[in-house]
């Protein structure tokens, strides 16, 4: 009995021991991932001031592009004398806008 005891904590210590070791190895990696990611926010901070975020584009007024557009009449509506209940509807074609180089200022 005392050798399968024996036998047993050997195989779990086999396993386990790779196991406990690729764990702290994870758990460290993750500690030295979160500690330069911290202190690279904080050079930021320190370097650009405390309400200084990367998140989002703020967006001036004279900054966009204006595009001028002309309303396009709808469609007409063709009936065929056969059937009374076809309908076909033709829409006119729409085209993109032409493209043109806008001057430096």
């Amino acid at each position: 009995m005392h050798l399968f005891w024996l036998l047993l904590i050997i195989i779990a210590g086999i396993v386990l021991f790779p196991l406990i070791k690729g764990w702290l190895w994870v758990r460290s990696c993750r500690d030295e991932w979160e500690r330069v990611t911290r202190n690279t926010q904080d050079q930021y901070r320190e370097q650009y001031g405390a309400g200084a975020t990367t998140d989002e584009k703020v967006y001036s007024a004279d900054e966009g592009e204006v595009v001028e557009y002309e309303d396009v009449e709808c469609c007409r509506i063709d009936t065929t004398d056969d059937d009374a209940s076809t309908t076909t509807i033709v829409e006119e074609q729409i085209t993109d806008a032409e493209f043109e180089e806008l001057p430096e200022k």
